[in-house]
C-alpha cells in the first residue's frame, strides 16, 4: 500500500515537473530518493532497536543468574550436615 502511495506520488511529480523541458532539479531528485531515504532510516532505526533490546536482556539474564548463584541454601539444608 504505502509501495502504491509512493508510486502515485512520483507519478504525479514527474507529470506536474517532468513534462517541461530542462525542469528537472534538485527538487525532482530529491522526491526520487526520499522514499529509499525513509526506508533505509527505518530499517536502520529498528536494527539499533533490536540490538539494544537483545543486549538489554542478556544482561538482564545475567544479573539474574548472578542473584541466583548468591541466594543462601534453605535452613534445612543447612541443618542436616
Amino acid at each position: 500500500m504505502a509501495a502504491e502511495k509512493r508510486i502515485a506520488f512520483t507519478n504525479f511529480v514527474d507529470e506536474v515537473i517532468g513534462n517541461k523541458e530542462g525542469a528537472r532539479t534538485w527538487i525532482y531528485d530529491m522526491v526520487r530518493v526520499v522514499p529509499d531515504l525513509v526506508k533505509a532510516l527505518t530499517d536502520a532505526g529498528i536494527s539499533i532497536w533490536r540490538e539494544f533490546r537483545d543486549a538489554r536482556q542478556a544482561r538482564r539474564d545475567e544479573f539474574l543468574d548472578q542473584l541466583e548463584h548468591l541466594k543462601w541454601k534453605p535452613f534445612a539444608d543447612l541443618a542436616r550436615t
